[in-house]
């Protein structure tokens, strides 16, 4: 794994935890608007994620070069 892939890697399980625990929050959250803002962190997280994923493998090569 390049470390460009490494990076990447971190980022995704980072921001993975972090929504688990915004999602954790949300649950036991009773006023609406901290409802809101974790609600909206969530969006955000899963923006960030998706974005993430899509990034193009940097430094890679393809099997058998």
């Amino acid at each position: 794994m390049t470390p460009e892939q490494q990076a990447r890697e971190g980022r995704r399980q980072a921001l993975q935890l972090s929504r688990v625990r915004a999602e954790g929050d949300l649950r036991r959250a009773t006023v609406p608007a901290h409802r809101q803002m974790l609600e909206a962190a969530i969006k955000a997280l899963d923006e960030q994620l998706a974005q993430v994923a899509s990034e193009p493998d940097v430094g890679s090569t393809p099997a058998g070069s």
